[in-house]
């Protein structure tokens, strides 16, 4: 018999393991963000799973999305699926948030009751003492040390690029100093947010506001060199009980801050040259043995069972060599790049396109899908998109926030 998992979208799942208690709220525009992309979760699960939302998906989102194909599992709002004993006490899997963290466990802990026992005793069904520093960018490190100590594969980036821990804005003026521009991150926060590039120095004093800022929320931050980029490449991960999983790639792509903004599905887009494909398509096959290592090595399947994503950067070092950051993030939960990965399975072989995140504050997503989507996307005779606009999350109720597909075909 097939047991439902539960899902919940909880992206502020970092900020929330910073502040470490359990009624821990985002402020209202994340709380904003949460409600209104709170179905992207039926994309990474299986249609007789159930979601919990703060809104339901209206009839008229489940119809687009029904006549596109995708999954439409069942939805339930979590306050009242939380006071209702008939679906407490149905038996289910496991519960898949976003993310873990102190505030995710409460709000979660009514569920837990009818789980199964591969679950209750899986290393997330109770946060621990000690877990912060896990879910830290100080693991991330960790992990790029290690990799760069053990491994040898030439196209490695040097040992300049692990970042440096500064705990005083003193400290940061002097490595921007002595090094040249730095990309300063929290150590914990998701998707951009929490990073301050460097690039001039004397730094700003609006800049020396915002770090001073992020030292006084979080103690300390990281501070690594600013490269020159070519791509970003994700790699992503399943583990299970101590086992780990290659799942697939995530080209994802971000704003000059270094914040996300989307996913390229099928490939990257045309413009790069053919020595950085063939280094790409290098990395994406040499990359996922070598993180593996690097992970069970580090105790970390011990300590965490679910979905895992390393970013890494493709780059170009001083000379003009293409090389690789290994490990520039690794992210204990989901990420935009496991839902890209699902949803690129819905596409046609010939075409292309972006997963991207919708946020402007002058315009609704209501606005901008008025503008882009005239009709149902064309689907193929297997019924997988060949081209066309589709929103992913609720469009008709003043949404600030939202999560589209833009795809055409491949030109031959």
């Amino acid at each position: 018999m097939y047991l439902p998992d539960l899902y919940y979208h909880n992206p502020t799942c970092d900020f929330a393991i910073a502040n470490g208690t359990v009624s821990w709220q985002p402020n209202r525009l994340l709380q904003l963000m949460e409600r209104d992309t709170g179905n992207l979760p039926q994309y990474l699960c299986h249609p007789r799973d159930i979601v919990l939302v703060r809104q339901l998906p209206s009839e008229r989102l489940r119809q687009v999305i029904s006549d596109s194909g995708l999954n439409l599992p069942e939805f339930r709002l979590i306050h009242e699926a939380a006071e209702d004993p008939d679906f407490l006490s149905q038996a289910r899997g496991s519960i898949r948030p976003w993310g873990w963290s102190p505030s995710a466990h409460a709000a979660l802990e009514p569920f837990k009751i009818s789980c199964s026992a591969d679950f209750l005793n899986s290393p997330v069904a109770y946060w621990q003492h000690g877990f912060r520093p896990l879910y830290s960018r100080l693991t991330a490190r960790d992990i790029l040390v290690k990799i760069l100590q053990e491994d040898e594969l030439p196209e490695l980036a040097d040992p300049g690029t692990i970042p440096e821990i500064c705990c005083t804005l003193r400290e940061i003026e002097i490595l921007v100093e002595n090094r040249g521009p730095m990309m300063v991150k929290m150590p914990w926060s998701s998707s951009g947010r929490g990073l301050q590039p460097i690039t001039t120095y004397p730094i700003s004093r609006s800049v020396s506001q915002r770090l001073s800022g992020m030292l006084r929320d979080q103690g300390f931050v990281l501070a690594e060199r600013l490269l020159t980029k070519i791509c970003d490449l994700g790699f992503l991960y399943e583990i299970t009980s101590g086992e780990i999983r290659f799942v697939g790639h995530s080209r994802f792509f971000t704003n000059e801050k270094g914040q996300y903004r989307g996913n390229y599905l099928n490939g990257y887009p045309n413009g790069k040259s053919r020595e950085e494909q063939e280094f790409i398509r290098h990395a994406g096959k040499s990359l996922p043995p070598i993180q593996t290592r690097a992970l069970e090595k580090s105790g970390i399947t011990s300590l965490y069972e679910g979905p895992c994503g390393i970013d890494t950067l493709i780059y170009r070092d001083s000379s003009g060599k293409l090389r690789i950051q290994p490990c520039l993030e690794i992210n204990l939960r989901y990420t935009m790049g496991h839902v890209a990965a699902r949803l690129e399975k819905h596409l046609a072989p010939g075409s292309k396109g972006i997963f991207s995140m919708y946020y402007q504050k002058e315009k609704t997503f209501a606005d901008y899908v008025s503008t882009n989507y005239q009709k149902k996307p064309d689907l193929d005779s297997g019924g997988r998109i060949v081209s066309g606009f589709l929103p992913l999350t609720e469009f008709g109720l003043n949404n600030v926030f939202g999560a589209y597909l833009s795809i055409a075909q491949s030109a031959t």
